[in-house]
């Protein structure tokens, strides 16, 4: 423990760049000061310290050593932090950035409960696919979709949704059956993305990847509004199937080529890693994982829904007497 303090009083010394100042800040006499740096350098067997009249400087050991030190100190300040953090009580401002669907679907739902558990707690929750820059829109906490590529923030992984294609009995009883990817091409497509033009689709099967290239007849980057448009019989799209499960089950959504998925989206919550975890970011992040991350379901996914076989082959039939 006196080797920890003497390393303390050494690197006070070298931030204040004057005895006295150090002495002031720690609270000791400038003569205890003094005792406790020669100790350490008499220990250490070398100068710490260049002294003269006018200025304090730092040996070539004593650069080496104050970085040892300075991080030292750094580590036992977070230390101790961090146990404020485990006893204070989750209170405050919580700002959270969410995905629109995922927010609305998973998350909103909880939120009344979590309320009730955390009283202190001010929620604030964005609604957004937009990635919102945590530090500047002072952010405490994001939800996000897709890559993380900011290193400076700190990822927990949430697990994948798998997207799938779907249509509505109604639309096709009207149209065509798919039978293969290329197959798209002549149908209405509703797609989630910005795009307007010409895109490029890739779908998965067995490992395998083809792309397809449609022309949206609608598209947004709300996944819920592709849904819903999938849904009213106006096309196809593909959807995370954590919408449509309930759909499936009662019929009024089916799988279109069933063999065949779109890409998996993975979700992750980052915070800023300058921030630390507070107490109200740390206990909504421990309810989440509790509630959600554990079961993580958006991943269960309805597979056994496909158009009905004996539909498809009156389908088939009709198509053909119709000349299609």
């Amino acid at each position: 423990m006196e080797l920890l303090e003497e390393m303390g009083v050494f690197a006070t010394v070298v931030d204040k760049q004057s005895f006295s100042e150090a002495a002031i800040s720690l609270n000791m006499s400038k003569s205890s000061v003094s005792r406790k740096l020669a100790n350490l350098e008499e220990q250490l067997g070398i100068r710490l310290l260049q002294r003269t009249t006018r200025k304090l400087g730092l040996t070539d050991g004593g650069r080496i050593y104050y970085d040892y030190c300075a991080r030292v100190i750094a580590e036992a300040k977070q230390a101790n932090a961090s146990m404020r953090y485990l006893q204070a009580a989750p209170r405050g401002i919580l700002r959270i950035s969410l995905p629109e669907t995922f927010g609305r679907f998973f998350v909103l739902p909880l939120m009344p409960e979590f309320m009730d558990t955390y009283p202190e707690i001010q929620l604030n929750l964005n609604f957004s696919n937009r990635k919102v820059d945590l530090i500047e829109e002072n952010f405490d906490l994001a939800i996000r979709k897709g890559k993380i590529e900011d290193e400076s923030l700190i990822l927990i992984s949430m697990g994948h949704s798998q997207q799938h294609i779907y249509a509505s009995p109604d639309y096709i009883e009207k149209n065509s059956i798919p039978k293969t990817p290329a197959d798209l091409v002549d149908h209405s497509w509703m797609s989630a993305g910005e795009e307007t033009g010409e895109m490029s689709i890739p779908l998965f099967r067995d490992g395998n990847m083809e792309r397809v290239s449609l022309s949206p007849r609608f598209s947004t980057r709300d996944h819920e509004a592709i849904y819903r448009m999938v849904k009213s019989g106006a096309g196809i799209g593909l959807i995370p199937g954590f919408l449509c499960n309930d759909d499936l089950r009662t019929g009024q959504l089916v799988r279109v080529l069933p063999e065949w998925v779109g890409t998996s989206v993975a979700f992750n919550a980052v915070y800023p890693s300058y921030k630390g975890l507070a107490p109200n970011t740390r206990a909504f992040l421990d309810f989440i994982k509790e509630k959600l991350v554990r079961r993580r379901p958006w991943e269960n996914t309805n597979l056994s829904n496909e158009f009905p076989k004996h539909k498809v082959a009156q389908l088939v039939h009709s198509q053909k007497l119709a000349g299609r």
